[in-house]
């Protein structure tokens, strides 16, 4: 009996001293990552890892968000659903990194299964496969009192969508085809939520972009 209550002492233990490691890790996860280029649709790119709460960009910074979750020093990245016309695409594998170091400013992640080397064009014998990602930081302070987005219509199932939310919490929605909601929705988001769309927005060198960019192809949808 008394050894039965010392090992279930000592699985408790364990497991809450993996539960504080699991948060540690994560609060040190949420934020924007950049690696080095690698080859990607002939041609190079910076990766891009995005960590939410609970959900995660990877490796390109759009697309459906995933959900993420972490056991031990294993990173478990749901693969991205992709939204098809007559039908849903992806959203079966799970992509699994082992976190080699982290800190506030640089992450290292190694991909550790099959499916995870490919994404990252790494050979699946490739065990030196190594990604090294730094945090993107904050290049300006701007304090925007209303940001909106809109997407059109393309060839395929590109969302067409507005958006718009101001700093005082308040975001209006239209939704038109190919999105979640479709209609008009307005609302309020909380200021932790806004806090990080403009941190994102502070990464991007604003006054350095263009004020119009042109595909090379005719299909592409039109986003402002």
């Amino acid at each position: 009996m008394k050894n039965s209550i010392l090992l279930l002492i000592f699985i408790s233990f364990i497991s809450c001293s993996k539960s504080i490691q699991e948060n540690t890790i994560q609060k040190q996860l949420i934020r924007n990552w950049q690696s080095e280029y690698f080859q990607g649709f002939s041609k190079e790119w910076p990766g891009i890892f995005s960590f939410r709460d609970s959900t995660c960009s990877y490796i390109f910074p759009y697309g459906e968000y995933s959900q993420y979750w972490l056991r031990g020093d294993t990173l478990m990245i749901k693969e991205k659903t992709y939204h098809g016309r007559y039908e849903d695409l992806g959203g079966e594998l799970t992509f699994k990194f082992r976190i080699d170091s982290i800190s506030p400013e640089h992450l290292t992640l190694k991909p550790i299964t099959t499916e995870t080397k490919e994404i990252y064009g790494y050979s699946s014998d490739d065990d030196q496969g190594i990604i090294n990602l730094t945090k993107v930081n904050d290049s300006f302070d701007w304090q925007p009192e209303r940001i909106a987005y809109y997407s059109s219509l393309c060839y395929g199932v590109c969302p067409a969508m507005y958006l718009e939310i101001d700093s005082a919490g308040s975001f209006y929605f239209i939704g038109g085809s190919f999105t979640e909601k479709i209609g008009n929705y307005s609302g309020t988001i909380s200021p932790d939520i806004f806090n990080r769309v403009v941190s994102d927005i502070n990464c991007i060198q604003l006054d350095s972009l263009n004020q119009y960019y042109e595909a090379s192809w005719t299909d592409d949808q039109t986003c402002g």
